[in-house]
């Protein structure tokens, strides 16, 4: 037991309670009572359980309410106290604000040596979005220098007869609704909590309160480091009320921000302005502010015209709901009074306060409407819509791959909607994946068309027709152009339904025997291979070719290290170290030391 005791209040921190303890008992500081009690100061910081304990023990208080009045280290940087979970970043745990008139009415009307510890530190003023005090209406405020971290007393002691002259008060306008809210709750009275109070923990409704209320008085646009404290703390009340008005009082700000004016080509992070950046990747976009995220999410997709490729806060939209005047401009090449007129023409009237060119319609009635009034897609917009180039629409067409519906002539044919979403629709069934750094294998319809010396239409027809199995989609949409088969199952394919033939070209060969066409090349000039030149019968043009009897020669003695390694399943680099650990070594290298060709009767079997 202390010689001298000091009140353990209710609302006290622990550590405050521990550094008035040790100033009425004549140490320095909270550090030398550790020291004499052989506590840690870190763990008792911390909040373990036996430093709090032997404390409580020698100060004859009970340890159960001991832990609950002090921060206890959880995971993710989250600390418990009064049974709230807060996170670090809404707790300022080593320095100290105060209300200057609630330490006056701690002390009492004389400040003497005696009366001076009795000024403690509330629960309420560590949370960081607490401003002001809801009683006396004055601001937090920490002491002109900062004193010893954790160590309540030591940082305002020197400074206890200005704040008991009032030279520290620094008035408020506002009224402290969530610092009474906050309070209340610490204490464990249990107060309403309507709306999203409830469904955030203490520190989010403080931190969300302050960053939505700015946003009401502010606009969309404001810098928190640009305002003052009293800016926060009034708007901390402002923002403390729409969330007491949960779903509705949420909406009616995010509508507020959504229908200011604007720029008819502003997109929702212009619109929502800083709060919009807050959610996303700011103090905001953590996990204990998801309901607000989804909310914003949910109000981004019922209020803008947002179709595939665009973003809608963390995520890409894949099926547009809604078009205003200027993206149906944009997919179906009017221009943006001629669809204003179709639309006005149909009756269609959106039902938002928004401005005419940035209204919203159903994205279904508007395609109705303009497809059947706007009659086509022209080729350039076409091209774009299926990610094509000119040849391969064309292609395409002859193929009967692509329906051309609404005429034009052979050089410019209109397509419908229907035209382009029934092409497109055949993809969607591909699973999208990024290709792979170093995949050889993943190849684009093009480039295996001009490898296996075949058209595109051959390739993409093996594609829809399901005889690849291999298929996938480069890009998170269903453009052609992203399109990815396997090069070695098209060339199984290929050869499988090719007509007999005793030579190929010098690229098929190339990939065949996993080497470049150049190194190929200079294989020829050494002997290993009889290149020749010939004329292609499908395009006309200059061929070099080898002969199969060649390439079943050396694939009967040899095998490259390209080769070598996808047997193995391991990369070029590990599968030649492991060679070499084996003593094998290549018979060819390439000038550039990247192609090696090792002998098949070296034991290479059994190193493999």
């Amino acid at each position: 037991m202390f010689p001298v005791q000091v009140e353990f209040h209710r609302d006290e921190l622990l550590v405050s309670y521990a550094a008035r303890t040790a100033r009425a008992n004549g140490l320095l500081g909270v550090e030398d009572l550790f020291k004499d009690l052989e506590i840690s100061a870190q763990a008792f910081h911390a909040g373990d359980s036996s430093a709090i304990e032997r404390f409580a023990s020698v100060a004859e208080i009970n340890p159960e309410r001991a832990r609950a009045q002090t921060f206890h280290a959880v995971a993710d940087d989250r600390f418990t106290i009064a049974d709230e979970l807060l996170s670090d970043k809404h707790l300022l745990r080593r320095q100290f604000r105060v209300c200057p008139a609630c330490m006056r009415a701690d002390i009492g009307p004389e400040l003497t040596r005696e009366t001076a510890p009795r000024a403690y530190a509330r629960i309420a003023w560590s949370l960081t979005p607490v401003h002001s005090c809801p009683i006396h209406h004055l601001l937090l405020v920490l002491p002109p220098e900062p004193g010893t971290n954790f160590d309540f007393t030591h940082g305002w002691e020197p400074w206890l007869f200005e704040l008991f002259e009032g030279d520290l008060d620094k008035p408020t306008q506002a009224e402290g609704k969530y610092e009474a809210f906050a309070a209340a709750v610490l204490n464990g009275e249990n107060p309403p909590n309507p709306g999203y109070l409830a469904r955030l923990d203490l520190g989010a409704v403080g931190a969300a309160a302050e960053a939505m209320g700015l946003s009401l008085i502010h606009g969309a646009k404001w810098s928190k480091t640009e305002l003052s404290a009293e800016d926060a703390a009034v708007a901390s009340d402002v923002g403390f009320e729409v969330l007491s008005g949960g779903e509705l009082g949420v909406q009616s700000l995010l509508d507020e921000l959504r229908f200011s004016k604007g720029k008819p080509q502003e997109r929702p992070p212009g619109r929502y302005g800083t709060l919009h950046e807050w959610l996303l990747r700011g103090g905001g976009a953590g996990a204990e502010f998801a309901p607000l995220q989804d909310h914003l999410s949910r109000h981004i997709q019922d209020t803008w015209p947002l179709g595939p490729k665009d973003i809608c806060f963390r995520s890409k939209v894949t099926v547009r709901r809604f078009h205003s005047i200027l993206t149906a401009a944009a997919q179906y090449g009017l221009r943006p009074g001629q669809v204003q007129d179709l639309l006005n023409g149909a009756g269609m009237q959106g039902a938002l306060p928004l401005p005419e060119y940035e209204q919203i319609y159903d994205a279904r009635a508007v395609e109705v409407v303009l497809d059947r009034v706007s009659s086509s897609v022209s080729m350039q917009a076409a091209l774009k819509l299926l990610g094509l180039t000119r040849n391969q629409m064309a292609t395409l067409i002859e193929a009967g791959f692509l329906t051309v519906s609404k005429g034009g002539d052979k050089a410019r044919p209109r397509f419908s909607q229907i035209d382009i979403s029934t092409f497109l629709g055949r993809h969607r069934g591909f699973t999208f994946r990024k290709v792979r750094e170093g995949d050889i294998d993943e190849i684009g319809i093009l480039i295996a068309a001009r490898r296996h010396g075949v058209s595109t239409a051959q390739i993409y027809g093996m594609l829809v027709e399901g005889k690849l199995s291999r298929v996938s989609r480069a890009h998170d949409d269903l453009l052609w152009s992203s399109l990815r088969v396997s090069a070695s199952e098209v060339g199984v394919l290929l050869s499988a339904n090719r007509v007999p033939d005793d030579r190929i070209r010098l690229s098929t060969a190339a990939d065949s025997l996993s080497l470049s066409n150049d190194f190929l090349r200079c294989l020829s000039r050494e002997g290993w291979f009889d290149l020749q030149k010939e004329v292609d019968p499908r395009t006309r043009q200059p061929v070099t070719t080898i002969a199969l009897t060649d390439i079943a020669a050396f694939q009967g003695r040899y095998i490259t290290r390209r080769s070598l390694a996808r047997e193995m399943m391991l990369d070029v680099r590990h599968a030649q170290q492991r060679l070499a650990e084996t003593g094998i070594m290549p018979i060819i290298v390439s000038a550039d030391g990247r192609e090696l060709i090792f002998d098949l009767g070296s034991g290479l079997v059994l190193a493999s």
